[in-house]
């Protein structure tokens, strides 16, 4: 006499795990996948940030003064001599967190250090600047601005 069972069988076991297996293992690579995305994303958007602030401090400088050196370095973006009114009003540090990239004007000089002497005084009182801003450890990704600093200048 036969008895029948009721159950699943090894293999009917076996395939269900290997299903599971596989659905799993879709989700889990579709979460990192996206993970590692959204890091790169908030640390170029934390650098988008960084090159905005350093433009406007920037611009500030150029508004305040009537001449200055900016300093650019891989390290460091630095406001020196700011004059005003033929009084040397100091300057400081605006930036050091990152790996920093600067052309002003048309110098596509690479060079370690760079010191442009500003004048934003006058009929030439705009200039153009590149900034780039990237992890200190990695060429890439970068974020990099385009941007023109200008003065008003009354008639």
């Amino acid at each position: 006499m036969i008895k029948r069972q009721s159950g699943m069988s090894l293999v009917e076991v076996l395939v269900t795990l290997v299903l599971v297996s596989l659905v799993i293992t879709l989700v889990w690579t579709t979460v990192l996948v996206s993970m590692k995305y959204n890091i790169v994303e908030t640390k170029k958007l934390r650098w988008q940030q960084e090159a905005n602030r350093i433009i406007t401090e920037i611009q500030q400088y150029h508004r305040k003064c009537d001449t200055y050196d900016l300093m650019a370095t891989h390290q460091k973006i630095q406001i020196n001599h700011c004059i005003v009114n033929g009084v040397d009003k100091g300057g400081e540090q605006i930036a050091n967190d990152f790996y920093y990239a600067m052309y002003v004007d048309t110098d596509l000089a690479v060079e370690e250090s760079k010191i442009y002497p500003i004048i934003s005084k006058g009929i030439n009182a705009s200039y153009s600047i590149k900034l780039t801003v990237r992890d200190p450890a990695k060429e890439n990704p970068k974020v990099t601005i385009d941007s023109k600093i200008t003065r008003y200048q009354p008639d």
